[in-house]
């Protein structure tokens, strides 16, 4: 029965794995990387005037 079976599967044909476009997982980014400490004062000084405009 398994040399039957075994005889049998001969014609089905096995699809093989195409090789793939091996791409990175981390995305680069668009701006060139920037001091994050620059960035952090940036983002506080953007939001300290945000907040002093907003004062009664």
């Amino acid at each position: 029965m398994l040399q039957a079976r075994a005889a049998g599967d001969l014609s089905v044909k096995i699809p093989t794995p195409r090789p793939t476009k091996i791409t990175s997982s981390r995305v680069s980014p668009r701006t060139p990387p920037q001091d994050p400490a620059s960035s952090l004062e940036t983002y506080f000084q953007a939001a300290m005037s945000r907040f002093l405009s907003e004062r009664p």
